[in-house]
């Protein structure tokens, strides 16, 4: 089969057919193939944008450095939030996959840039793709509560206190030096009157997550 049919076979609407197509193309992976799958993530047919997302998923630590570059120059909604998915997709097993190595910074540097984009949903996204990142995009992620879009703001408190990026070496004083940079800002979010009531609530109910954590640490 021709290379440009196995990459039209990622079009296929069946999951289990769609990752043998996957396993095909990544088969005779070559210097193109992570060019060609981040081309393909600017096609309009979403299943085929699927394809090479979850390829791209599957190449890993190599493909992070295109998926970022395409997220900060690419003008398309659909473009960028499905470089945004990719990430994320990589981010949730990356301390899994790649043990000892940290989230490569071009990446976490592109989402901290998309917490400006001018779709919310993209910004929430990667506000939850930069929590998942953890310690490196910390902060990235406490600068950016500074902010006034409320959803933006609820989105990133909940993102500080997901526990990717809590945790960390119990023997480390700089852990603990996290938890407590965090909690302050939260228990002052809390009480803050300028606030909007939801975002005073939600830090108030992350607060008590994190001295909870913190407890849970300590024994």
């Amino acid at each position: 089969m021709l290379t440009e049919d196995l990459y039209q076979q990622l079009k296929q609407k069946n999951p289990v057919l769609r990752q043998r197509a996957i396993s095909n193309v990544l088969a005779i992976a070559s210097n193109e193939t992570i060019p060609n799958l981040i081309q393909i993530l600017s096609q309009e047919d979403p299943l085929y944008r699927k394809g090479a997302s979850e390829a791209l998923t599957v190449i890993g630590l190599d493909a992070i450095p295109a998926l970022a570059q395409k997220l900060n120059t690419s003008q398309q909604d659909y473009v960028r939030a499905s470089c945004v998915q990719t990430l994320s997709a990589i981010a949730r097993f990356f301390s899994r996959d790649y043990p000892g190595v940290s989230f490569p910074q071009v990446a976490v540097d592109a989402l901290g840039k998309t917490l400006k984009d001018t779709n919310s949903g993209i910004k929430v996204s990667a506000t939850g793709t930069l929590g998942m990142i953890g310690k490196p995009a910390l902060n990235i992620l406490l600068e950016a509560i500074k902010t006034d879009d409320i959803s933006l703001k609820l989105s990133v408190i909940q993102a500080i206190v997901s526990l990717n990026v809590l945790k960390g070496d119990e023997q480390d004083p700089k852990t603990f030096e996290d938890y407590q940079t965090i909690s302050d800002l939260l228990s002052k979010i809390a009480v803050d009157e300028s606030e909007d009531s939801y975002v005073r609530e939600v830090a108030r109910t992350a607060f008590t997550r994190m001295e909870a954590s913190k407890v849970k640490m300590r024994h």
